[in-house]
């Protein structure tokens, strides 16, 4: 393969959706079988469905999920059992993309999951551009409390792991920063950031797409906004540490990454710090209630996936006869 793939990184709830839809009227292909739209992403979300669908396995068979607060294990994407996840991705990004000139990949889980992909497309021989997309954690934490009910403790430290970890595994490629209030703001100059790191002018896209990019991007579909700055009071002690957070990623979308390395990197070591300090028998419960959660996941998905599958072996269970399946 010999293209370029737009990957879009940043937490949930921060405007990923929205930058995806604008790059994909600017001409940049998502893949065809898409996750459908849902009332809380009327626009869509423009995740390939089996990609998400993997990442959500791999997760589990970690032992994790995409809102865990415990750390993956240590070199997790060289582990045997990664293997056959690699290999599912890496036949659907050469099934669907590899004839593809400018693709885009979007997953929030992907924040968590950046090694494997880099492995993966730099094994393929693809250009990658990161766009790092970042939102003020207040009105993702709100986003998140009104959508799963989340604690704002929690969401917090969520957004702060998820943007240190886009950050430190983007780090040396080419890349580029986008505030999600300067998407809402002015969203043409927004992508135009972005194709032109991807070494596309928002030129050569389709004439008639200028509309759809800007109707991408909805001002009124932004339902969390705040104006002050009350880190502690919103996140308590942790409030200064996603204060800085936001200032280094602020100073990244203003091009000035080299001022912001150091306050990523002293991040990072406090960030591992409180992780390291999670209490032992607290994380050993939310290990057991995390396995628990991927079984169901993993047989609620295979039953809605293959309904008349399970009821051939209903009806085998129960010694009726399948001639009775009509």
């Amino acid at each position: 393969m010999s293209n370029t793939c737009i990957c879009v990184v940043g937490m949930h709830r921060s405007g990923t959706s929205a930058l995806a839809g604008a790059l994909a009227a600017a001409g940049v292909q998502f893949g065809a079988d898409l996750l459908s739209a849902a009332d809380e992403n009327p626009l869509g979300f423009w995740e390939h469905r089996a990609v998400v669908r993997i990442h959500e396995d791999l997760l589990g068979a970690l032992g994790s999920s995409w809102d865990d607060i415990r750390a993956l294990p240590p070199a997790w994407w060289e582990e045997p059992q990664v293997a056959s996840f690699r290999k599912r991705l890496t036949r659907i990004v050469s099934r669907d993309f590899g004839r593809t000139p400018l693709w885009g990949l979007k997953d929030p889980r992907i924040c968590r999951l950046l090694p494997l992909w880099k492995q993966i497309l730099s094994e393929l021989g693809v250009q990658v551009v990161f766009v790092v997309l970042f939102r003020h954690p207040v009105e993702v934490a709100q986003s998140l409390q009104k959508r799963n009910g989340f604690s704002t403790a929690k969401a917090g430290f969520l957004w702060l792991d998820h943007n240190l970890s886009a950050e430190a595994w983007s780090r040396g490629h080419t890349r580029v920063f986008v505030n999600f209030d300067s998407l809402i703001r002015a969203p043409s100059a927004a992508l135009q950031r972005v194709l032109t790191t991807a070494g596309r002018a928002s030129d050569d896209a389709p004439k008639d797409s200028l509309a759809q990019r800007e109707a991408a991007v909805v001002p009124e579909l932004r339902h969390h906004i705040v104006d002050n700055q009350e880190w502690e009071v919103a996140f308590g002690v942790k409030g200064t540490l996603i204060a800085q957070c936001h200032h280094a990623l602020t100073l990244c979308s203003d091009r000035d990454e080299i001022s912001a390395h150091a306050i990523f990197d002293l991040l990072q070591v406090q960030r591992d710090k409180i992780v390291a300090g999670f209490d032992e028998i607290a994380t050993s419960h939310i290990a057991d209630v995390q396995r628990r959660i991927s079984a169901l996941e993993s047989t609620v998905g295979y039953a809605r996936a293959t309904p008349r599958r399970c009821l051939i072996a209903l009806l085998r269970r129960l010694g009726l006869p399948l001639s009775t399946q009509a």
